[in-house]
């Protein structure tokens, strides 16, 4: 199945989402093209191989805004961005919210 064929690569962006990762590495991982890779995510995703890897990366500075107080730089660190600037960008564009914004939201809930 297509599914079949990008496991690997969903698999890679789990393990490695804190590293650098470029298409061109998830292709080699999934034994395809990166057109063809892409053309495959998109079938079946609905998003490009590079949405997913921030959207895997946003998910798990999520889990880490909530459930600690490490300082935003570190969390971005942790999750692959370049640096603070570079996740506040993403991850307002994914959720709407600042980090920051998001940390207090969560927490205020749960208190």
């Amino acid at each position: 199945s297509g599914y079949g064929r990008v496991l690997e690569a969903l698999m890679f962006v789990s393990d490695h989402y804190h590293s650098q990762i470029e298409v061109s590495d998830l292709a080699e991982t999934a034994q395809l093209s990166v057109s063809q890779l892409q053309r495959e995510f998109s079938r079946l995703f609905g998003i490009t191989p590079s949405l997913y890897i921030r959207e895997v990366r946003v998910g798990a500075a999520r889990h880490l805004l909530e459930s600690s107080d490490r300082s935003l730089s570190d969390i971005a660190h942790a999750c692959g961005f370049y640096d603070q600037s570079h996740f506040t960008r993403y991850f307002k564009l994914s959720t709407g919210l600042s980090p920051s914004k998001y940390r207090q939201r969560f927490q205020s809930i749960h208190k």
